[in-house]
């Protein structure tokens, strides 16, 4: 009866380093979703502004390559310049990157919400009774401005009153321009908040 062949092991199975120890290289799929996770890494930061690139203190090859792809209308130099994108995220600190996207990502939202109070403030400001005025704004400059309740600028305040005053105004006046006095209303207030 002819003796069995001992299992012969793959190469890549393992290998010996230099302390000794048997190490194991990734797998084949493990290379293939690292590889996909810095394509959509780099993929994202892609659709960035050039500004916010600039936030996120790129290697200067990855920017200048980012910069290019913004430069190319033909479709298939756009398809070669992401393959060039995605080998260079190969060789960058890809967790700091996405670690810096995240914060980016973030921060978008508050910035959001922070229009939203502004749009409840030009609301409360065009529905509050005219002797509450400067309570309201008081209240919005200390909500947006920390420790600032006591002692708003005075001219923010004479400003966004007036501004205050004359959306009231037209909209008893001319119902069809009150949309242009509330958005110079908004975009005052919105001005002042955190960004």
């Amino acid at each position: 009866m002819p003796k069995p062949k001992p299992a012969r092991r793959p190469q890549f199975a393992g290998r010996k380093q230099e302390n000794g120890e048997e190490g194991q290289q990734p797998s084949r799929s493990a290379r293939k979703r690292e590889s996909v996770a810095l394509q959509k890494l780099g993929e994202e930061l892609t659709g960035l502004t050039p500004a916010e690139r600039g936030a996120l203190n790129l290697p200067e090859e990855l920017t200048a390559a980012l910069t290019d792809l913004d430069n190319i209308r033909d479709r298939e130099a756009q398809r070669r310049q992401r393959q060039y994108i995605g080998k260079l995220m190969r060789s960058v600190d890809a967790g700091a990157i996405a670690t810096a996207l995240a914060a980016a990502r973030n921060a978008r939202p508050q910035r959001s919400e922070w229009l939203v109070v502004a749009k409840n403030y030009t609301e409360m400001l065009l529905n509050a009774p005219e002797r509450d005025l400067n309570k309201v704004l008081k209240r919005f400059l200390a909500f947006t401005i920390p420790g600032m309740l006591g002692t708003p600028q005075p001219d923010t305040l004479r400003r966004l009153r007036e501004l205050a005053r004359r959306a009231r105004g037209q909209r008893q006046t001319s119902p069809s321009e009150t949309a242009s006095a509330s958005r110079e209303l908004f975009d005052a207030l919105a001005a002042l908040l955190p960004s």
